[in-house]
Parts: structure tokens; C-alpha cells; sequence
């Protein structure tokens, strides 16, 4: 009988997105209390020298693009649509998502950090206290990727060889611009 070897992308890209939303206040102590673990858990499926776009933007290593990630607000994306197939012989999927993504407007990076431009005040943040986010209006998001056949054994694993993340429509409300 013959299964759909697809059947996991779903679940596969719902697993890299949820990567690519986490913030550090959420749980420091799961990363050690140390932001380097943290930002090393973006998105760890990339393989190091992955090719990578970012908007547009080329990116030439796997850390190069955590380290960009991780300046970016708090995120939250949400998968519409994929297609994904099986390119014979090589091992690899070919998928195509369409997503959506918002951005936290308060300015709070994955740190907790404030993004602001007002004049540098420190101002103690606990982990345990929460700020209210304020959300932008949903992103219009397309990404690519090509995907090594082993994410149906694991999906923590160097796998992804090509990764392009671009944002296709842009509300006319939103303060954040990519």
C-alpha cells in the first residue's frame, strides 16, 4: 500500500514557524538563562550554509539569520496553504506555503527588549512580567523551501538547504515596516 510521502509537511511546517515565534522572556530557564542557546533554537532546521532569503535579502549563513531573526519583533505566524512534492531521486521536498504574519507594535524584541527610540531609560523588565502585545494587522507571507526526505524521521534535524521567507502584501495600518 502505497502512503503519501507528504504527510508529515504539515506538521513539519507548523513546527518551524512555532521556531521562528518563540521569544526568550517567554522561558529563559529552557534556554539556560542564556540568549546564545536561544537565538541557536531559531529556526535550528537550517543547515549551516543554507541558502537563505530573507524579504529579498540574502543571507549567507545560519547564524547570520538567527542573528537577524532575533532582532525582529515578536512574531506570529499562521499557515493558510502548502504544496509540497517529492522531487525524485534527490531526496528532497520542494514546499511552497502561504502564511501570514504579525508583528508585536510595542516594540519588544524576542529578548524583551524595547525597540524604542526614546532616550535610553533603564527600566527593570521581569520575565514574569507581562506587557500586553499590541499586534499588527495580519502580513501577506510566501515560503519556499527545500526540504531533505529525513523530516519524516525528526523534525530537529539540519534539513532545510533552501529557505525563502518574502512578504507579500503589507497592511496600510501598520506601524512596522520590514
Amino acid at each position: 500500500m502505497n502512503s503519501d510521502p507528504t504527510s508529515k509537511i504539515q506538521d513539519f511546517l507548523k513546527h518551524i514557524l512555532a521556531t521562528l515565534d518563540s521569544t526568550f522572556i517567554q522561558n529563559p530557564s529552557l534556554f539556560n538563562n542564556d540568549i546564545n542557546v536561544f537565538k541557536a533554537r531559531i529556526l535550528p532546521q537550517l543547515k549551516a550554509q543554507a541558502a537563505i532569503v530573507l524579504n529579498g535579502t540574502p543571507y549567507g549563513s545560519r547564524t547570520q539569520f538567527q542573528d537577524i531573526w532575533f532582532s525582529v519583533p515578536t512574531t506570529q505566524h499562521s499557515l493558510l496553504s502548502y504544496d509540497a512534492h517529492l522531487i525524485p531521486g534527490s531526496g528532497s521536498y520542494l514546499i511552497q506555503a502561504s502564511l501570514k504574519i504579525r508583528f508585536d507594535e510595542t516594540g519588544v524584541s524576542k529578548s524583551g527588549e524595547s525597540c524604542s527610540l526614546l532616550p535610553d531609560v533603564p527600566v527593570p523588565r521581569l520575565p514574569s512580567a507581562s506587557t500586553r502585545s499590541q499586534w499588527s494587522p495580519w502580513f501577506g507571507l510566501s515560503l519556499t523551501m527545500v526540504v531533505d526526505e529525513t523530516i519524516n524521521t525528526s523534525f530537529d534535524i539540519e534539513c532545510i538547504s533552501s529557505f525563502n521567507w518574502r512578504i507579500t502584501y503589507i497592511p496600510e495600518k501598520s506601524v512596522y515596516e520590514f
